[in-house]
């Protein structure tokens, strides 16, 4: 009996960036730069995704963004693992469009999350000013969903294999 053992790499890409979704909330998702014209100093803060939306919540319109994209990484993870682990065409399908639409999702609130605070720059003339932009977690959650949605599309274009 001839067993050909095939590893979908898609797939195992797709875990990663569920896992990558999962991880960002918990990075910086906004830096803080204040710089100072008189001392030739700057200083940065930075916020998770995490902090971001327990702390600053009601002050920014996305604020649920992180959570979203951890609820999503942890759907995705699901999403992902189980078209690896068995071979069942129809379930594959099912998995890759609800992989495909919570990365969708993700990446929108994330980059509406990023639009809302990359519009904050409070110049203080000669004194100096303060910067607020997206943190590297932001732009990680976004690789993950990409690599989501890619997976997601594998398994749903995919041709069954004869066993």
């Amino acid at each position: 009996m001839h067993m050909e053992n095939k590893v979908n790499i898609l797939g195992i890409l797709g875990i990663i960036g569920a896992i990558l979704l999962i991880v960002c909330v918990f990075l910086p998702w906004i830096d803080v730069t204040a710089s100072s014209s008189w001392l030739g100093e700057s200083y940065t803060e930075t916020i998770s995704g995490w902090d971001a939306y327990n702390e600053i919540g009601s002050d920014m319109s996305y604020s649920y963004a992180p959570l979203v994209a951890l609820i999503c990484g942890i759907i995705s993870v699901i999403s992902m693992i189980l078209p690896v682990a068995m071979n069942v065409p129809k379930v594959n399908k099912i998995f890759g469009i609800i992989a495909l639409i919570l990365a969708i999702v993700s990446i929108v609130l994330m980059i509406l999350f990023k639009g809302e605070i990359s519009a904050d720059l409070l110049d203080l003339g000669q004194i100096g000013s303060i910067t607020v932009s997206a943190g590297y977690g932001l732009w990680m959650g976004v690789v993950g969903a990409v690599l989501i949605i890619i997976a997601g599309l594998y398994d749903i274009i995919r041709k069954p294999s004869n066993a």
